[in-house]
């Protein structure tokens, strides 16, 4: 029987050296053989042995050396030519990226080396945050979250503009910082803020002063209500605050109107209406009896609910005490009120010539009928006498005067007492001294 020996074949090794010294090509069980990987690849062993079987255990074979694809804060490493995996193979070359809104700075590609490690030192590769300058706006300027924005903000921020006191945006957008350290959007303006129109007001209008259109931010206007109107008592003045448009609500002038004046003792107007119209007059009167002590002959409405003048007052007519020569009232009081009535007394001797004693305190303070004074009582012939010799008294002597009667002289004489005769109160004559006469003897 013929006897067939095992061998194995020289065995193939990709990205490696099999090391044939002898130049061998078959080998028996139980021979070794070396072998080396090329630069890049890799294996656990470095020997390889024949077996019965005709095979290598382990079979030869060199992997690839990898790399890990190393962090880029902010940024990342793109493989060149090769899939975007997180390992990569030996001699592959991976190039720093930066993410958007990021700018690389030591731009230098790496590549896997045989020992599994990147290539190249410091300075490494580093992804800076893109800046903007806050741009100028004019009359303006841009808040960031609610502040003013200082001198540059960093990508994907955000500013808003805004304008200053009497000027107003026209794109009030807000702008963020984009990658390519630009803002977005258009650079806005801020105009002026004017007002090209009055507010409207019925029944009056705003006055504006010397100003002229356009009127300018922040300026004042005042109400002026027509005559016979008011303001209803709100924005008496507005401002100029926005574009066209001015500060508080519409305001309205209504019709002055007064109601009734209150009553007022002792008189009356000559009218009663519960409303009059701006500047109407009514007429106050007093009773009779009483006149206007404060002078008030008219009123007019002048204000709201307001009458000119001040409440009339009726003042009930006075009467002084009036002055009787030889005589007295009675009552006698320092001041009589209207209608009040006295009585005029003489002194005896005295008396009132014609009319009644009795007087009432009339209108104006005066006196009705006029005051007389008390006048002396005169006396006259008319007086009984129980004398035949006298002929006749004086015609009139007044109270208190002294006069002579006549007697017949032809035919008797005066023996005793006097002629002389005084006026009495009681408008009689009386003798000084009772007179008596002799008779004349005739032959």
């Amino acid at each position: 029987m013929r006897l067939i020996l095992a061998y194995c074949q020289l065995p193939s090794l990709q990205n490696g050296i099999i090391h044939n010294d002898g130049g061998k090509t078959a080998y028996t069980p139980g021979e070794n053989i070396t072998f080396t990987c090329n630069p890049g690849y890799e294996s656990s062993v470095t020997s390889t042995t024949c077996r019965s079987s005709e095979s290598w255990d382990p079979q030869p074979s060199c992997t690839v050396i990898t790399c890990d694809i190393p962090h880029l804060q902010n940024g990342y490493y793109l493989p060149i030519g090769h899939p975007v995996v997180p390992l990569q193979s030996y001699g592959h070359i991976i190039q720093p990226q930066c993410n958007e809104g990021y700018i690389l700075s030591n731009a230098v590609n790496k590549t896997c080396t045989e020992h599994g490690q990147w290539s190249g030192s410091d300075p490494q590769p580093s992804c800076t945050v893109v800046s903007c300058s806050i741009p100028s706006l004019q009359n303006g300027f841009y808040l960031h979250n609610g502040d003013k924005a200082g001198q540059s903000q960093t990508y994907d921020q955000i500013i808003q503009p805004q304008c200053g006191p009497g000027y107003t945006i026209t794109n009030e957008n807000t702008r963020t910082c984009t990658g390519s350290g630009q803002w977005s959007g258009s650079d806005p303006e801020c105009i002026a803020i004017t007002c090209n129109t009055l507010p409207y007001v019925e029944n009056g209008h705003y006055d504006v002063g010397s100003h002229v259109l356009p009127f300018s931010y922040n300026l004042s206007i005042s109400l002026v209500c027509d005559i016979g109107f008011k303001n209803n008592g709100t924005n008496e003045v507005r401002q100029c605050k926005f574009k066209d448009a001015w500060s508080g609500e519409y305001t309205t002038c209504i019709r002055v109107t007064c109601r009734q004046p209150d009553a007022y003792d002792h008189g009356t107007y000559n009218t009663s209406e519960n409303r009059y119209d701006f500047e109407s007059v009514i007429f106050p009167t007093c009773q009779s009896g009483f006149y206007m002590k404060n002078n008030v002959t008219k009123r007019v409405c002048i204000e709201m609910n307001k009458w000119s003048e001040s409440k009339p007052v009726c003042e009930i007519f006075k009467c002084q005490t009036p002055i009787v020569s030889n005589g007295y009232v009675v009552p006698s009081v320092n001041i009589y009120n209207y209608n009040t009535s006295i009585t005029i007394q003489c002194n005896a001797g005295f008396e009132i010539k014609e009319g009644s004693h009795i007087r009432t305190c009339h209108e104006k303070g005066t006196w009705d009928p006029v005051i007389s004074q008390c006048e002396r009582k005169s006396c006259n012939d008319s007086v009984d006498v129980d004398l035949k010799a006298v002929i006749a008294f004086p015609s009139i002597l007044l109270f208190g005067d002294v006069g002579h009667a006549t007697y017949n002289a032809n035919i008797f004489y005066l023996t005793r007492g006097s002629t002389e005769v005084t006026c009495s109160p009681e408008k009689k004559f009386t003798w000084k001294s009772t007179p008596d006469f002799g008779m004349i003897k005739q032959f």
